[in-house]
C-alpha cells in the first residue's frame, strides 16, 4: 500500500506540474513520510529525482535528511538533490554538514552543492573546510566552490592554499579560483609562486597571469622565460608575454627562435606574432626555411598578424610547402589578409592530396557570401568528390 501511495504522489506531481501550492506540499510531506519503507537504493533514487525536478517544496525535508539520516548514502543523495534545486534556504544545513559530517564523500557533495547555490553566506564554511579538512577531494571542491561564488573574502585562504597546500592539484585549483575572483591582491601572490619548486605550479601561475594581463606581472614572467630552467615553464611564459603584448620581451623571444627545444621556439614565434613588433618580421621569415615543419607552420601563423605585402607573399609561398601542416597554416594565414586575391589562391587546394588541406580550403570558401561562380563551382566540386567519401 505504501509503495502504491508513493507511485500515485510522484506520478501526479510529474504529470500535473501546474498543480502547485499547498496540495503539492502535502504530497511532498506524504512522500517523505513513506521513504522509511524503501531500501537505501530506492530512497536515493527518489531523493535524486526530487532534485532533478528542482522541487522547492522539498528543500526543508531534504535538509532534515542531510542533517539527521543515519545512512551516509542517503545524506549524500540529499546534498546532491539540494544542489540541483539551488535554494539559498539550504545553505545553513550545508554549512553545518561541511563541519560535522563524518563521511568525506558527503562533505565533497556538500561543498560541490554550495558552489552551485552561489551564496556569500557559504564562504566562511568553505574557507574553513579548505583550511582544516584532511581530505584532498573536499578541499578541491571547496576551492572550486569559492571560485564559483567569487567573493573577495575568499582571497586570503585561497592564497594560503596556493602556497601551502600539500596537494598539487589543490594548489592548481586555488590558482584558477583566484583568477575567477579577479582581485588586485591576487597578482603578487601568483608572481611569488612562479619560482615554486614545483615547476608545474609555476607554469600555471604564469598562464593565469597572462590571462589576467596585469603589467605588474611582466618582469617576473620575463625573468622566468630568461632563466632557461624549465622548458614547460618557458613555453607558458612565452605565451603570457605574447598575450600581454610585452615589447620588452621582443629581443629575448627573437633569440629563442633559434634554440633547440621546438616547443619553446614555437611558443616564441606565436608570442612575436601577438606582439606585432616590426623587429620580429625578419626573424620570423628566417624560420620559414627551418627543417622542422611545425616551426615553419608556426612562423606562417605568426606572420599572418603582420598585414604587409612582404608577409602576404611569404604566406602565399608557403601554400606550396611539402608538409600538409604548413599548407593548412598558410590557408589559415591567407584568410586573415583583406584581399580578394586570397580566395582565388585557395581554389586549387580543393583537390589537394591531403584531406585536412582540402577540408580547410573548402571550409573557408564555403563561408564566402555572394561568392563568384568559380568559388561556388569549387565548393560544389568538393561536395561531389569528397564529402561522402570523407564523412
Amino acid at each position: 500500500m505504501k509503495k502504491e501511495l508513493f507511485v500515485f504522489f510522484i506520478s501526479l506531481w510529474l504529470l500535473f506540474p501546474a498543480y502547485a501550492g499547498t496540495a503539492i506540499e502535502a504530497e511532498i510531506d506524504a512522500l517523505f513520510g513513506t521513504l522509511q519503507y524503501y531500501n537505501i537504493r530506492d530512497r536515493c533514487r527518489i531523493i535524486l529525482r526530487l532534485g532533478y525536478e528542482e522541487a522547492p517544496e522539498a528543500v526543508e525535508p531534504l535538509c532534515e535528511i542531510l542533517t539527521n539520516d543515519i545512512h551516509y548514502e542517503i545524506r549524500g543523495s540529499a546534498a546532491l538533490a539540494l544542489g540541483d534545486i539551488r535554494s539559498a534556504k539550504a545553505v545553513p544545513a550545508f554549512c553545518e554538514a561541511l563541519k560535522e559530517e563524518k563521511y568525506p564523500d558527503v562533505r565533497v557533495d556538500v561543498a560541490r552543492a554550495l558552489g552551485y547555490i552561489d551564496s556569500e553566506k557559504a564562504v566562511p564554511a568553505l574557507c574553513e573546510a579548505l583550511k582544516e579538512d584532511e581530505k584532498r577531494a573536499v578541499r578541491m571542491e571547496a576551492v572550486e566552490a569559492l571560485g564559483e561564488i567569487g567573493s573577495k573574502k575568499a582571497v586570503p585562504p585561497l592564497c594560503k592554499a596556493l602556497k601551502e597546500d600539500e596537494e598539487a592539484d589543490v594548489r592548481e585549483a586555488a590558482a584558477w579560483a583566484l583568477k575567477d575572483i579577479r582581485s588586485r591582491k591576487v597578482v603578487p601572490v601568483l608572481c611569488d609562486v612562479i619560482d615554486d619548486e614545483d615547476s608545474y605550479i609555476g607554469a600555471v601561475a604564469v598562464r593565469i597571469l597572462g590571462i589576467i594581463g596585469d603589467k605588474r606581472a611582466e618582469p617576473p614572467i620575463r625573468n622566468a622565460f630568461e632563466s632557461r630552467s624549465c622548458n614547460y615553464l618557458r613555453r607558458e611564459a612565452a605565451g603570457a608575454l605574447g598575450r600581454m603584448k610585452s615589447e620588452k620581451a621582443v629581443d629575448i623571444l627573437i633569440e629563442t627562435l633559434y634554440e633547440k627545444d621546438p616547443g619553446v621556439r614555437l611558443a616564441s614565434a606565436y608570442a612575436l606574432g601577438e606582439i606585432k613588433s616590426p623587429k620580429a618580421i625578419d626573424p620570423l621569415h628566417s624560420i620559414l626555411y627551418d627543417r622542422n615543419e611545425d616551426i615553419r607552420a608556426g612562423g606562417i601563423r605568426a606572420l599572418a598578424n603582420f598585414n604587409t605585402k612582404r608577409t602576404f607573399n611569404a604566406v602565399r609561398g608557403a601554400l606550396n610547402d611539402e608538409a600538409s601542416v604548413v599548407r593548412v597554416s598558410a590557408i589559415y594565414a591567407l584568410c586573415k589578409y583583406p584581399t580578394k586575391e586570397k580566395l582565388t589562391l585557395l581554389i586549387p587546394f580543393i583537390n589537394d592530396k591531403e584531406h585536412r588541406v582540402r577540408f580547410r580550403a573548402y571550409l573557408y570558401l564555403s563561408r564566402v557570401r555572394n561568392a563568384p561562380p568559380e568559388i561556388t563551382e569549387a565548393v560544389d566540386e568538393y561536395k561531389e568528390k569528397y564529402m561522402k567519401k570523407e564523412e
